[in-house]
């Protein structure tokens, strides 16, 4: 199948998938029953209403490219992955980060990897486990692994909420990430450095959003033409869900 050839709709708020769905030509629609001429649905509904309707898009045998995070609990995302595995579709979630220019174009497993994000302090309730989401994510991508040895994990408490958090991953395959997410003042900053042997990189994750949200659109169209599974998948989705719990919980 021609990836071009592929309908697309789009439900959910404005404000998100928005470069995603520009990419692919989605046509908004205000209900599932709008989108049954779609072949795929760009689908970033609230979370009160995230698991019905991708269950139900399934079941109508839609390709799906969820906004993060995909389900509100661990048991909805496996359930997820089985409706998918038995309509046949693919259900891609959307991971940007991974898409970026200087992170896609490190093909090894990195041996060391250290991450900082730095997010406003004016969002109250910090949506913490969606930041360190983003964060384990890339991890696992770089590490070329979702399978953990240990986990190390400690907060630094406010008044009220938590100012900093910070990890320890050490991965299966080697790799073992640090990451450390902190709110400040200052405007929003993303960086990582990666390290293999001599070779080393940082990168500034802060730059080319636009050009790292329209790389995985189109990649996601194309392993939905050609009958794969896409680059960031359910599956992949409920590994890092559950990695987020675990450290999640260490930090409770």
């Amino acid at each position: 199948m021609d990836a071009s050839a592929l309908r697309v709709a789009y439900l959910g708020p404005e404000d998100q998938l928005v470069r995603q769905r520009a990419v692919l030509g989605a046509t908004p629609v205000q209900r599932l029953e709008d989108a049954a001429t779609a072949d795929v649905l760009c689908m970033a509904a609230p979370a009160e209403a995230r698991f019905r309707l991708a269950e139900a898009a399934l079941k109508k045998g839609l390709h799906l490219l969820l906004a993060w995070p995909p389900t509100a609990s661990l048991t909805e995302a496996e359930r997820l992955v089985r409706l998918g595995e038995e309509a046949g579709v693919e259900i891609g979630v959307s991971r940007p980060l991974r898409f970026h220019p200087e992170v896609a174009g490190w093909p090894k497993r990195a041996q060391l990897v250290h991450l900082t994000q730095v997010v406003p302090e004016a969002i109250h309730p910090p949506p913490w486990a969606r930041w360190m989401a983003d964060a384990v994510d890339l991890c696992c991508a770089l590490a070329h692994s979702h399978s953990v040895q240990r986990i190390d994990a400690e907060a630094v408490r406010g008044d009220v909420w938590p100012t900093a958090l910070g990890a320890g991953l050490r991965f299966h395959s080697g790799t073992y990430a640090q990451l450390h997410v902190r709110r400040a003042p200052s405007g929003h900053q993303h960086q990582v450095y990666l390290g293999r042997g001599p070779q080393r990189q940082g990168i500034d994750l802060t730059t080319a959003h636009e050009e790292a949200a329209a790389a995985e659109a189109r990649a996601f169209v194309q392993a939905v033409a050609e009958g794969r599974p896409p680059a960031v998948s359910m599956l992949e989705a409920f590994h890092t869900l559950r990695l987020v719990e675990r450290l999640m919980t260490r930090l409770r």
